[in-house]
């Protein structure tokens, strides 16, 4: 799938451009939120020193937000829209 702002490929189950920050109107399926709930949750267990914290995969950071993993030089979260500090 491709952004309609700028063009650039997007993963299928993104919600907003990890390239511009642009929302992409696509549904969210139950499956889809619960996995979203699931990230938030290990998130701040983790940040809270509740549980073990998830070391980021070879392609780079998670997501301060959500939790999702994102490619190295990422923008913006393609899940939940944040804006990501270099």
């Amino acid at each position: 799938m491709f952004c309609g702002n700028c063009g650039k490929k997007i993963d299928d189950d993104a919600r907003f451009c990890e390239h511009c920050g642009m929302p992409i109107y696509a549904n969210l399926t139950e499956e889809k939120l619960r996995q979203l709930q699931a990230r938030k949750t290990a998130l701040r267990e983790a940040q809270a020193g509740q549980g073990p914290e998830k070391p980021p995969a070879a392609g780079g950071p998670l997501c301060p937000s959500c939790g999702r993993q994102l490619p190295r030089g990422t923008r913006f979260c393609g899940f939940c829209g944040r804006k990501i500090d270099p």
